[in-house]
């Protein structure tokens, strides 16, 4: 099978990606994050995601970690950005329940220590939400304006995934 979209492809949209997520970060949070600790993409199709599912394979990207959202894969070899080296991606479902306008291109989770301030200082701002799990929770960023989201966990997922 010839892959439509490959190596380039995938730095490229992961690239623009964090550029966006940095700006839309840059705008409402003026305290340091920590780094990058994963990045998904959101396809706009079935066919798009098996595209990318495919290059995973392809690449030979490890699964790390499944919810009902999609696989998180750890790249063999780290796509870098002007923030850092990026080593896992998460494709998303098409109907991901974290895009259900279908608007958006992807979302940063960034690693951070200092969680809780940031929760007090922006928990009430109308531009931040939250989403729990058992024994997570995430300070969510999104613009209506922006086609990327920033979300800042109380636990990164590479860190509680052993990384």
């Amino acid at each position: 099978m010839i892959l439509s979209m490959g190596w380039d492809h995938l730095r490229d949209v992961i690239v623009t990606i964090v550029n966006k997520a940095v700006r839309l970060k840059g705008k409402y949070i003026q305290e340091p994050l920590g780094s990058v600790d994963y990045v998904a993409i959101f396809p706009k199709s079935n066919e798009e995601r098996t595209q990318y599912l495919d290059l995973m394979g392809a690449l030979s990207a490890k699964v790390v970690y499944t919810d009902h959202d999609g696989p998180l894969y750890h790249l063999p070899k780290a796509i870098q950005t002007d923030y850092g080296s990026i080593d896992f991606i998460k494709i998303c479902n098409v109907d991901s329940i974290y895009n259900p306008k279908r608007d958006q291109i992807g979302y940063v989770d960034y690693q951070t220590s200092g969680y809780n301030l940031l929760k007090d200082k922006y928990g009430k701002n109308p531009a931040f939400s939250f989403l729990y799990g058992k024994g997570w929770e995430i300070l969510c960023l999104a613009n209506p304006d922006e086609d990327v989201s920033v979300y800042i966990p109380n636990i990164p997922l590479s860190k509680d995934l052993g990384f």
